[in-house]
């Protein structure tokens, strides 16, 4: 699959190479202020997260993104993730979190 960018980011597939970053972003409360429940506490947390994403994409083909910076001043910096995910199979949960300073 190529991977797909934009003049300011390049999506990835993610991998368990982003797992202590996207672990800062989900352990971090600014980005959870409104569901504090979903903030990880833990990376084995973060690691399950990444291992349920790869599944989706396997088993339906679309899923969460991890976005990271295609800018000279920032180029590979996570900004955050985004995507759609099928629930119950009859509905799409579109969703994204960026980190604070995106």
């Amino acid at each position: 699959m190529n991977q797909p960018f934009t003049d300011r980011l390049t999506l990835h597939m993610p991998e368990q190479r982003h797992r202590d970053r996207l672990f800062e972003l989900y352990a971090d409360p600014r980005v959870w202020r409104d569901d504090p429940v979903t903030r990880h506490t833990t990376v084995d947390q973060t690691t399950q997260l990444i291992d349920r994403w790869r599944s989706a994409w396997e088993r339906d083909g679309i899923g969460m993104w991890v976005a990271s910076s295609s800018l000279p001043a920032d180029h590979g910096e996570l900004v955050g993730i985004g995507g759609c995910s099928i629930r119950h199979e009859v509905a799409w949960n579109l969703g994204f979190r960026l980190r604070p300073a995106y």
